[in-house]
């Protein structure tokens, strides 16, 4: 489990900085944020609101984690 958790962790961090499509789902299991997928099906935590739920989001992941990354949702009309 320990290399799993490496190789996942390394694929992660190949995204921090990026800006992923993402299916935002609902409230994650602490309910603090908000979770979705990207197109690769990878975990995503966000700050978002109830009306983002079934909605693509564009996010800048900012951090990176073995099963999840978190990142910030990016307005609506700004730009990648």
């Amino acid at each position: 489990l320990a290399l799993q958790d490496e190789i996942a962790l390394e694929y992660n961090r190949a995204a921090v900085g990026q800006t992923l499509r993402v299916l935002i789902d609902g409230r994650d299991k602490d309910g603090g944020l908000y979770s979705g997928r990207t197109g690769q099906n990878k975990l995503v935590h966000v700050a978002a609101t109830d009306r983002d739920i079934g909605e693509f989001r564009m996010v800048k992941i900012e951090r990176a984690e073995p099963y999840a990354m978190v990142g910030t949702l990016k307005s609506k009309g700004e730009t990648i």
